[in-house]
């Protein structure tokens, strides 16, 4: 960076010393050095202006850094000559330093894999390592490409099914993943997954949340409900993710023969209960409430190991089944056990092989866990969902069923006359209706639209009598957002609830609406005025393009319309229009001495005050179009067109890459120039048209022959 520099004013120099009197008398021979002074003037003052905002930027960088450091830097920063230095000071003394970014790498390759802690909040542990990764991120440390991966094995032991789904999609078949979503989706995830049971009695109902999953609510005055917040904390002692009551270390009764608590695992619960004893009141009332005999045992307590010689009966038949029932629920008051054909379902699932009879056959059971069900609620009519904890996964099974013995064992029962199940309070969770094709209830969510009937009948009553809306053929025109005549006949006959009046014929006429959105642009075509002669009128426009290899991605093109004659100008930003323009001005009228009266553009902003002074202070005139309105702009814009055409059938015929178009862009203007091409009935080359001003001299003809074609 490097300070501005006052520009000289520049002098006339003649050739040798003259007096007045002389200089009077030569006035006419010194007429060339007299213009070239005014040139040097005017590029003097463009420069000056430019020296002067330099020097006022400069001097705002100053106030500000003195503005902004304390009195005991002034004396320092006073020892320094220009703002670049004093930044650099600054950037020195107060930027941060390099062990920063090393301790967040180092914190980062400790805890990218590492899962939470046993017991710690999983919640908790997620906003950390996401605003640890965000801070990798910042710094530039490390790419994000594998973070996902990363974060799978993170959380592999916190959800199984969640991490065995984003597994398959993420490693296995390598699909596109976004973070947020990753962690959003996770996050959804684990809060539905680990919801407590509510503490109140007139709580949502226990029937449709924690009664099917194996929890009683906590009764009003029951020391559970005062320590319910610790189940939210830590689902076990022992540091699994599963519930007192389902521990074979705390749960005696559920524990299998032969089973014995390791050393290491006692040893943590007992450090866990004599740090915090409350929460060992809280366990010890919770396996109590799930039953501590060894006859009466949970749904959930089920899932955690089952022998190999228990077979569920059913008393369905699901031969006769359709593929369209499949994913359907049905109730069935013969089943044992709620079955499962869709593994997507469960929140819950272990494995665990046994059979399922049916009938006279057998049908393989792969696991048991808890599903969840989409049913209809009877008061709101809309979907909810219900869990079923203890249920079988049999992928061979033709439909689901909901096992009304089970429905009743937690104290629901099916109200057949209003077609809904309702819990132990007398509250009702889910409808039941009837299914006409196959003579089944069924439980689950309508998808068809006459199964959505029978459930909305059950619910609530419709209107037999449908809504009818009658309006003239003009109201319907306009409640359509002003569609075509045509397709206002049409109406009645192809879609219910309309009514026309007056006929069904509409309007011919057009709206007013119509008209003002249907008009088309006036565009002026008289011929643009030639009075300023074949090289008076200069157009320049701006064309913007793609990247390329030189980093420049905008043409500032010049068009002289009376011989066609075109100059362009490559550059990276767009105010390099400004330079652009500065070197057309000494190419074309310092040396081919073109008498260009009247320069046109299309207003374009990068144009500033500094170049409309320099063309009015060579004397000419500069008109501009109304702003987006390119056809007044006509011989600029097709010219533009022409000279992209012609650059593009250059890298088309040498197979060259796009981003080689700046050189395209060069040699096709080359050739333009040297092409003939008519004008005012009369076959010319706009380069020799050009260079006839430079001097009175008899000039070659224009020479084609370095011009080859590389061979395919």
């Amino acid at each position: 960076m490097e300070m501005p520099v006052r520009p000289e004013i520049p002098t006339l120099q003649l050739s040798e010393d003259l007096s007045t009197a002389q200089l009077r008398l030569l006035k006419e021979e010194y007429k060339e050095e007299k213009a070239s002074w005014r040139d040097d003037m005017d590029l003097y003052k463009l420069s000056l202006a430019e020296y002067k905002e330099q020097q006022k930027g400069l001097r705002l960088v100053d106030q500000a850094i003195t503005n902004s450091i304390e009195v005991k830097l002034q004396r320092i920063m006073d020892r320094l000559e220009t703002p670049y230095e004093r930044l650099r000071f600054l950037y020195k003394r107060f930027a941060r330093s390099n062990s920063y970014n090393v301790d967040v790498l180092l914190r980062w390759r400790e805890e990218d894999i590492k899962g939470p802690k046993n017991g710690a909040n999983v919640l908790q542990w997620l906003e950390d390592w996401e605003l640890l990764r965000e801070e990798v991120i910042k710094l530039q440390l490390e790419s994000d490409t594998f973070h996902s991966v990363l974060f799978l094995k993170a959380v592999k032991e916190v959800l199984p099914v969640w991490w065995e789904a984003r597994y398959q999609q993420i490693v296995i078949e390598s699909q596109p993943t976004n973070m947020v979503a990753l962690l959003d989706s996770f996050r959804a995830s684990y809060t539905e997954t680990r919801k407590t049971a509510p503490a109140v009695p007139n709580s949502k109902p226990a029937f449709a949340t924690s009664t099917w999953q194996g929890h009683k609510e906590a009764k009003p005055g029951n020391q559970a409900g005062k320590f319910i917040e610790f189940k939210d904390r830590r689902m076990c002692p022992c540091g699994g993710f599963h519930t007192a009551a389902e521990c074979w270390s705390l749960n005696p009764t559920i524990r299998p023969e032969g089973w014995k608590v390791a050393d290491h695992r006692q040893a943590k619960i007992n450090k866990a209960f004599g740090r915090e004893p409350e929460w060992k009141i809280w366990v010890e009332n919770e396996i109590k409430n799930k039953g501590g005999s060894g006859d009466q045992r949970s749904a959930n307590l089920a899932t955690t190991e089952v022998s190999d010689e228990i077979t569920t009966y059913t008393g369905f038949s699901t031969t006769t089944l359709d593929d369209q029932y499949r994913d359907q629920w049905v109730m069935d008051s013969g089943a044992s056990v709620h079955v499962c054909n869709d593994r997507t379902k469960f929140i819950d699932y272990k494995e665990n092989k046994t059979d399922l009879r049916t009938g006279n056959g057998r049908t393989p059971a792969l696991g048991v866990g808890t599903a969840v069900m989409t049913g209809i609620d009877p008061v709101t009519g809309v979907a909810r969902n219900v869990s079923l904890s203890n249920c079988l996964y049999s992928p061979s099974f033709h439909c689901n069923l909901v096992s009304l013995a089970r429905v009743e064992e937690k104290g629901g029962w099916w109200n057949t006359k209003k077609g809904w199940v309702i819990d132990n309070k007398g509250v009702p969770v889910m409808v039941v209706y009837r299914d006409q094709d196959q003579d089944i209830y069924l439980c689950s969510q309508p998808r068809n639209e006459k199964s959505h009937d029978g459930v909305a009948l059950a619910t609530r009553r419709r209107s037999e009598k449908p809504l009818i809306s009658s309006a003239t053929a003009s109201t319907w025109h306009r409640r359509l957002g002003h569609v075509y005549q045509g397709a206002i006949g049409q109406l009645p006959h192809l879609v219910n609830g309309v009514e026309i009046k007056n006929g069904s014929e509409g309007e011919t006429e057009l709206c007013e609406v119509c008209n003002l959105v249907n008009a088309p642009r006036q565009i002026s075509r008289r011929p643009i005025g030639k009075h300023y002669g074949r090289y008076g009128r200069v157009y320049f426009d701006l064309i913007p393009m793609t990247m390329g290899y030189n980093r420049h991605c905008w043409i500032t093109h010049f068009y002289v319309e009376g011989i066609r004659f075109h100059w362009t100008m490559t550059h990276v930003n767009k105010n390099g229009c400004q330079e652009a323009i500065q070197s057309f001005v000494v190419f074309a009228i310092k040396w081919l001495q073109l008498p260009i009266k009247v320069w046109h553009s299309d207003n374009e902003k990068s144009v500033d005050m500094r170049i409309h002074k320099m063309i009015d202070s060579m004397g000419c005139i500069h008109t501009f179009t109304v702003p987006y309105s390119p056809e007044m702009n006509g011989p600029g814009e097709r010219s533009g067109g022409v000279l992209i055409k012609r650059a593009r059938a250059l890298l088309k015929e040498g197979k060259l890459p796009e981003k080689l178009w700046p050189e395209a862009v060069n040699a096709a203007i080359y050739l333009l120039n040297r092409t003939p091409t008519r004008v005012d009935r009369k076959w010319i080359i706009p380069w020799e048209e050009a260079r006839q001003f430079i001097d009175n001299s008899e000039k070659p003809k224009t020479s084609l022959a370095n011009v080859r074609l590389t061979a395919r």
